[in-house]
């Protein structure tokens, strides 16, 4: 059976090494060479985030089309070439994914992090949700920093006591990511840190 790129639509050429290690082949080998991995830490608050790469290779494409054109099929490629290392670095943890605001999700029609993680077999939790009605890419960092909006679900509290790991996709002002962090700290988890696909350069020296 043909298989064709879900990023470049090229048809996929049969490589046997990738045969025996990938289960589902979804993305060309070329494409496959422009998604950057650079993964770096960060301490914010004593809770390490771990990022994947960086906000300006292909991965920033296919999330824009992902998020904003609302091309659905592209939520499998996002993770895909990074799945081995977040299955040991979430090994023992469960995922809680960052929501968008409800103006997005509105647009949108669905949570974009959350069928990331339900297609890449990942368990999460769906315990924040966020109240605001201003995106946060449109306002600036002291407006960011004053729109703390996310808060708990009723049903967080079952997740007293867990391993949780913070989700998200691009990291700017870390005011959206702290946040939620406060919050999530509220049902005393045992463990908690992050994962974000992607940073703003301009945000690490």
């Amino acid at each position: 059976m043909e298989r064709f790129c879900k990023i470049c639509f090229e048809k996929i050429r049969f490589n046997f090494l990738r045969s025996l290690i990938e289960s589902k082949i979804n993305i060309c080998s070329s494409c496959l060479e422009k998604i950057k991995v650079d993964i770096s830490s960060l301490v914010i608050n004593n809770t390490k985030i771990k990022f994947l790469s960086r906000y300006d290779s292909l991965l920033k494409q296919i999330l824009i089309k992902y998020k904003e054109s609302l091309d659905y099929e592209l939520r499998d490629t996002l993770l895909y070439l990074f799945l081995p290392y977040i299955r040991l670095y979430s090994l023992n943890y469960i995922f809680v994914p960052i929501p968008s605001s409800k103006t997005s999700l509105e647009r949108r029609g669905f949570s974009h992090l959350n069928e990331i993680l339900d297609i890449s077999k990942l368990k999460y939790a769906d315990i924040l949700e966020n109240n605001e009605v201003d995106i946060q890419k449109n306002l600036n960092i002291s407006s960011r920093v004053k729109n703390k909006n996310i808060t708990l679900k009723s049903n967080a509290c079952n997740y007293k006591n867990k391993n949780i790991i913070l989700f998200d996709d691009v990291y700017t002002s870390g005011t959206t990511f702290l946040s939620a962090l406060n919050e999530i700290k509220k049902i005393s988890p045992r463990r908690v840190k992050g994962l974000i696909l992607m940073r703003n350069t301009y945000t690490f020296s």
